[in-house]
């Protein structure tokens, strides 16, 4: 059954994060980051050969806004 899947079942960076105490968000924020440049590093067999050759490296971020969450 699609729906009675928790969110820690669907999603993997929620899932790695899941186990300890802490800022849940948070975690799996970075988490989803470090999976996607990973996902990304390997994504193409171009872009495999370039980030082996040390042609290209592939970063993430995480960009706090001191405003998150609010509306004006």
């Amino acid at each position: 059954m699609c729906c009675a899947r928790t969110p820690a079942e669907r999603h993997p960076s929620v899932r790695a994060v899941s186990q300890p105490a802490g800022d849940m968000l948070g975690k799996a924020i970075r988490q989803n980051v470090i999976d996607n440049v990973a996902k990304l590093a390997s994504a193409t067999p171009i872009l495999s050969a370039a980030v082996e050759r040390k042609k290209l490296r592939v970063v993430g971020g995480i960009y706090g806004s001191p405003t998150a969450g609010s509306i004006s």
